[in-house]
């Protein structure tokens, strides 16, 4: 788990048409999952697998799953209809901007110094 700069994925992810994405979807998974024990999904390489294998379905519960561990990482509301909604009427990426967004405000309160 360490905090990444979004706009430098987001590139990353472009210059690598896509390969990087792969990284910091499951990246964030796992990181999350361990943040965000109460709401934990599966793992970061079988949600991806499973969204594969489900033509994308999973994904739709992945983003929902993703607001609630961004709630309950930074003590907030479950944002899970938010992520659900952004999800769909974006093209995926947003959900996984606004979760890298919560492990980071996360981590930093975790640990203040760093």
């Amino acid at each position: 788990m360490k905090k990444r700069s979004i706009i430098l994925a987001l590139l990353f992810s472009l210059i690598t048409f896509g390969l990087y994405y792969l990284y910091w979807f499951v990246s964030l998974t796992n990181g999350s999952n361990k943040l965000a024990p109460k709401h934990a999904t599966a793992g970061g390489i079988l949600a991806w697998f499973l969204s594969i294998i489900t033509c994308g379905i999973y994904m739709f519960y992945w983003y929902y799953r993703m607001g609630q561990k961004a709630g309950e990482m930074n003590n907030t509301s479950s944002e899970g209809i938010l992520y659900l909604l952004l999800g769909m009427f974006t093209f995926g990426f947003v959900p996984v901007c606004l979760g890298q967004s919560a492990m980071n405000k996360a981590l930093k309160a975790a640990n203040p110094n760093a």
